[in-house]
């Protein structure tokens, strides 16, 4: 099933769709790094592997979560605009 959002994602601009995806990224690492703290682990007990699993679960959480917003909302909550 694909969500309205998700169709408009894909026809914004290339770089656009990049500067998007390279938001997404930097905020599953945030994300990731307070789960872990939060969890009082030392992020270096962690595999690399073990941590693309965890960034990229929190990647699909977070796309998951712009599936209820609107292209222009997505963009504004990672500060991106069209122009």
């Amino acid at each position: 099933m694909t969500f309205p959002v998700l169709k408009k994602i894909k026809n914004l601009p290339e770089d656009t769709r990049e500067k998007l995806r390279l938001k997404i990224r930097a905020r599953a690492i945030e994300n990731t790094k307070i789960t872990i703290i939060l969890a009082q682990k030392d992020i270096n007990t962690f595999s690399e592997e073990d941590l693309e699993i965890i960034i990229a679960d929190e990647e699909r959480k977070i796309k998951d979560k712009m599936k209820s917003m609107s292209v222009m909302g997505v963009l504004a909550f990672f500060g991106l605009s069209l122009f």
